[in-house]
């Protein structure tokens, strides 16, 4: 008896191989549609999240690697807080940058100028800094070179001191350590993006699991007539797969247009600002290659996810 069964569902299947015996879904099909797109919408959103932050990374890294930033307080030592008149903080400005350029191990110093000082103090203090009365630090703006020493080995510290002992009361702002806390920034958010695009999966694949046994458990009656006629178990489980595969695929892609659609949005309203984060972040052919494939990544697992469930549901029914 079981041969004979065995002979029917291979006539069967050998038969209808080019037949496309899709299983509807049912009244969760809404749902899963739904929920793909939003998955795929935050997938998506948090992928991006990954590549702006890695590219804005780098090019921080590449401004601020190797620089320094020189401050010349106008004061007479690091003991006597007494306020420098003009042309004594001239000279001690002017015995600062020889000090600096005699170094050979550093390639740059240049005094960053006043204007754009105040542009960077502006947010702060607001407009009118000029008319300040209170003196203000100079900055010289300094690069090593890395061709003479290794950045990461110049000790910086020891060329304030020696600044110091010679000219007295400066600072300098190494930053070195800049890049090290935008670094643990990048860190902690690629983590978290990555910890929601885990979820997403997770979610997704419960989802697919709930609407597939809901529609196998509406088509029952359906789905033992097919075997009656000799249908083989991964026969049935590969067309409910089939079934999720191009409504989650549809799901997915709405999810993605949406996510372009306020992107394109988002950037036509930054369009046109300058200095912005976003001058930072420009995508390469494979980001959007990767992104553009979201969707059909989507669609593959909860594909293989409604194949294993129905197989899983049949062998506890028979």
């Amino acid at each position: 008896m079981a041969g004979n069964k065995n002979v029917i569902q291979s006539r069967f299947n050998s038969q209808n191989k080019k037949y496309n015996f899709d299983f509807i879904i049912g009244r969760d099909s809404n749902m899963l549609l739904l929920i793909t797109a939003l998955m795929v919408f935050i997938a998506t959103l948090a992928l991006v999240c990954v590549f702006s932050v890695d590219k804005l990374f780098d090019s921080w890294n590449k401004d601020l690697s190797g620089q320094m930033t020189v401050q010349v307080l106008p004061f007479k030592s690091n003991t006597n807080k007494s306020i420098l008149s003009k042309d004594l903080f001239k000279n001690k400005v002017d015995n600062t940058v020889v000090l600096l350029k005699s170094k050979s191990e550093l390639s740059s110093v240049e005094i960053i100028s006043d204007d754009k000082v105040n542009s960077l103090l502006s947010p702060w203090l607001g407009s009118g800094i000029e008319n300040i009365e209170i003196p203000l630090p100079i900055l010289i703006d300094v690069k090593i070179n890395n061709s003479k020493i290794n950045i990461g080995n110049y000790d910086v510290k020891k060329l304030e001191q020696e600044l110091n002992d010679k000219i007295g009361a400066i600072n300098i702002e190494d930053h070195k350590k800049w890049v090290s806390d935008l670094k643990n920034v990048k860190n902690a958010v690629q983590f978290l993006a990555y910890f929601i695009l885990v979820a997403i999966i997770i979610t997704t694949s419960i989802t697919v699991m709930y609407t597939t046994r809901a529609a196998f458990k509406a088509q029952r009656a359906s789905i033992e007539v097919f075997h009656l006629m000799g249908a083989f178990d991964d026969f049935i489980a590969k067309q409910f797969a089939s079934a999720v595969f191009k409504l989650t695929l549809s799901g997915a892609f709405i999810g993605l247009f949406l996510f372009g659609l306020i992107g394109f949005v988002i950037l036509f309203m930054v369009d046109g600002l300058k200095g912005t984060i976003f001058d930072y972040i420009q995508f390469s052919s494979v980001d959007y290659a990767t992104i553009f494939v979201i969707p059909f990544i989507s669609a593959m697992l909860a594909k293989i996810t409604a194949r294993n469930t129905i197989l899983q549901i049949i062998g506890k029914v028979k």
